[in-house]
């Protein structure tokens, strides 16, 4: 069933592969394709980077989530409970649900050696991660004599734990309402952004920008990335320099961008970095916390 319904899709970008210019095809291209080119650039060492970052920090989302106290201590008792609840889940619903538990496995293989924040793409199964806690838990509470009276203490003690810590972040969640986190920090920028482009751009200008799809939607205006999606902006810390020529720049090479819009210090950086230069690219236009508006110059 699964490959049925990923098989068309699969062969549509297949077939369309590489279709946009090349700053767009981390975006916009195939996945794969993305981490090969990765791969091929950075050598085996892109392997070892990459789980020197996302498994730290998996691990620090799950401690956040489950750990009933703050501190490195706690967090890492947390972890710990967690490990164990996971393989008593995995024991002990083997039988019963062995190609789930066999999806999950090479799921988080994947998530593990991808050069992105793990935090989405874990969010997207949470369910299923749940449901296996829960049967460890489940299980040391129901077991027969094939498991010590030691062992379903210990398991049991650590679903308490997490239980708890759990149930301790929703509450904390729900006061501090941090459904709309995202909404509330985005709202300042997209507004901006919107209203710079319908104020100083023409309806048929292409914008680059990191709000490219809310421009787009509520300004009416063509809009592009400002960067170009790699491995080495995850995994490296670049300089000012390697981040334009990794980004804006190929980009502003691509395509006929008439306006610039940036928030993030990394972004408005470069664009400030480029309209600095012996024959600037760039011209400020407006300036808001975190970022600004530039102007192409005529090259």
């Amino acid at each position: 069933a699964a490959v049925l319904c990923l098989l068309p899709w699969q062969l549509y970008s297949a077939r369309h592969a590489g279709m946009v210019p090349a700053p767009l095809l981390g975006g916009y291209d195939s996945y794969t394709a993305w981490w090969i080119r990765g791969f091929r650039e950075m050598g085996v060492a892109m392997v070892p980077r990459t789980l020197g970052r996302t498994v730290p920090e998996a691990a620090g989302m799950f401690a956040a989530l489950f750990s009933p106290v703050r501190g490195a201590f706690a967090h890492g008792v947390t972890i710990a409970a967690l490990v164990v609840l996971a393989i008593a889940g995995y024991v002990s619903s083997w039988r019963r649900i062995p190609v789930t538990l066999l999806f999950l496995v090479a799921y988080l293989f994947i998530i593990a050696i991808w050069p992105f924040q793990p935090g989405r793409f874990i969010w997207g199964l949470w369910p299923l991660l749940l449901l296996v806690l829960l049967l460890g838990a489940r299980a040391a509470a129901t077991a027969s004599n094939a498991w010590s009276a030691p062992l379903r203490v210990l398991v049991l003690a650590c679903a308490a734990w997490a239980g708890i810590g759990y149930g301790m972040y929703e509450v904390r969640a729900v006061k501090g309402q941090w459904w709309s986190t995202i909404p509330r920090n985005a709202a300042p920028h997209i507004a901006f952004a919107v209203e710079w482009a319908q104020a100083r751009t023409a309806p048929g200008d292409v914008i680059a920008t990191e709000d490219e799809g809310p421009v787009y939607l509520y300004a009416g205006r063509h809009t592009v990335p400002v960067r170009a999606l790699t491995t080495k902006q995850y995994l490296m810390d670049l300089s000012v320099e390697e981040n334009a020529a990794d980004g804006l720049l190929p980009v502003l090479a691509a395509y006929p961008v008439r306006a610039v819009i940036v928030y993030t210090r990394a972004a408005f950086d470069v664009a400030r970095y480029l309209g600095d230069r012996p024959k600037p690219l760039l011209a400020p236009q407006g300036v808001f916390p975190g970022g600004g508006a530039f102007t192409v110059l005529p090259r």
